[in-house]
């Protein structure tokens, strides 16, 4: 997997409160891609797989797995399935559950959660029907076929659930999420994604938007793009199918080794750059291997002159992001601190938007001069 950007949708937690402190400072490895770890699964709008598919699609990876299905209210709603015939969501997500545990291999211990099932209304509508375990295709049909949707979509509290299930911080977990909406409920699934990365975990999610406009799956691509996974669209069934079949079918891709420093040269920045965004190349100015960005518990309304702050005080920051509220559909203004190896480019935004960066005296570290010559 290759370095993620961090200019992507990362968040902090929205129910930080203002008065929220400064986490102790660390910095963490860029994790590998996933191999034959914890696969969860969240289906929202899925359609049955080809023939084809189920016939070709090569051997599964070994390992546990939890399949998280949206069984809310809009799972009633028609749609066109594979064969032109029209069916409902929930139908087709059975048919897409049962095609896809016949691929599975029975090396797979596989679990499952639903939320909106039960109860209208209720976002803490969650539950986990099947703990991780060895494969019972028959029981688990038999389990998915009885969800009713009644409820809401709360995506961000079924993934967090998911991962405590798979006792996240031991595992590797990719998420696979088929949605025609945005979450109901007022977590924000960005967020929770991103709390997962920074808590260490090696945690990559893959999104599919089924008929989203362009401006919900602009909301829904940020999981996507914070964890290093795709963001697929789907505009009818057989787009549905074609996608889940990418993600879910075909093996994952390589493990990339980290970049090997680059030849330089670098240039130093300034203490405070206003309207200025650093951008990790992925590169590093040193053997040393960069580190991803560490993303402080932040004051929701907190100013550059507190992200500066933040760096000041940590010897192992060098250089530091100041996100302004608003940007990237987070409300709450966030602060990156970066160690002494990452290499960085940068980006003028537009004034007013409030960005800042800064890199500490006598330090190079930008790929090129700064400020950019007239």
């Amino acid at each position: 997997m290759k370095p993620r950007k961090m200019i992507s949708h990362h968040h902090t937690d929205p129910n930080t409160t203002k008065a929220s402190t400064m986490k102790p400072f660390s910095f963490r490895k860029h994790p590998a891609a996933m191999t034959a770890g914890a696969i969860t699964v969240l289906a929202a709008a899925t359609i049955g797989l080809s023939a084809n598919a189920r016939e070709e699609a090569a051997p599964q990876p070994s390992g546990q797995a939890m399949l998280v299905l949206d069984a809310s209210g809009s799972m009633w709603a028609q749609m066109d399935g594979p064969d032109g015939r029209k069916t409902t969501r929930i139908e087709t997500a059975r048919e897409t559950v049962s095609g896809l545990l016949d691929q599975l291999s029975p090396d797979i211990e596989l679990g499952l959660i639903a939320y909106g099932h039960r109860r209208k209304g209720d976002c803490k509508d969650i539950q986990t029907l099947l703990e991780p375990g060895p494969l019972d295709k028959d029981a688990f049909r038999s389990t998915v076929n009885k969800l009713n949707p009644k409820g809401m979509t709360p995506l961000t509290d079924a993934v967090k659930q998911a991962a405590e299930v798979l006792g996240y911080t031991e595992q590797k977990a990719t998420v696979i999420l088929v949605t025609d909406g945005l979450e109901t409920c007022a977590p924000d699934p960005c967020a929770a994604a991103a709390a997962l990365e920074d808590a260490g975990i090696d945690f990559t999610a893959h999104v599919i938007g089924f008929g989203l406009s362009k401006a919900e799956s602009e909301k829904i691509a940020c999981i996507a793009e914070n964890t290093g996974g795709k963001y697929l669209e789907a505009a009818d069934g057989a787009g549905l199918a074609e996608a889940l079949e990418k993600v879910v079918l075909e093996p994952s891709e390589p493990v990339e080794e980290m970049p090997p420093p680059t030849a330089g040269p670098w240039y130093p920045g300034e203490e405070i750059m206003r309207n200025i965004q650093i951008q990790a190349t992925g590169g590093t100015t040193d053997a040393e291997p960069a580190r991803d960005p560490e993303l402080t518990d932040f004051p929701a309304d907190g100013e550059a002159a507190q992200c500066r702050a933040a760096c000041d005080a940590e010897a192992a920051c060098v250089s530091w992001l100041y996100e302004p509220p608003g940007s990237y559909f987070v409300e709450e203004a966030r602060c990156r601190l970066y160690g002494p190896t990452t290499e960085h480019d940068y980006a003028v935004m537009n004034e007013g938007e409030g960005w800042a960066s800064g890199v500490k005296p006598g330090v190079s570290v930008l790929v090129r001069p700064y400020p950019e010559a007239p």
